[in-house]
């Protein structure tokens, strides 16, 4: 199962960019998020990835990236897989 779900606060070119990646079990596909965030031409002001609980090397394969990548990142690697709403402390 993979959630890779990319949040844009769009507007003005003078605003910043912010994205949010959760992933679970997704380290596959953060080769292509990050490639794509990469290659943007306006570079995100901050990337939050959230790993929930994956099991598949995501969180040593971002561990290794965050060494390397010139974007600003801020890793969360949960304990226990987690409801996005909760995540995100959207109230319902």
């Amino acid at each position: 199962h993979y959630f890779c779900n990319f949040f844009f606060n769009f507007a003005m070119k003078d605003k910043k960019i912010a994205v949010v990646i959760v992933s679970f079990n997704g380290r596959q596909y953060l080769i292509d998020c990050f490639s794509s965030l990469e290659k943007q031409t306006k570079k995100p002001a901050e990337i939050i990835v959230v790993d929930n609980c994956s099991s598949d090397g995501t969180q040593a394969y971002l561990n290794r990236f965050l060494l390397m990548s010139q974007l600003k990142i801020k890793l969360i690697l949960n304990k226990k897989n987690q409801n996005l709403k909760l995540i995100l402390k959207i109230k319902t």
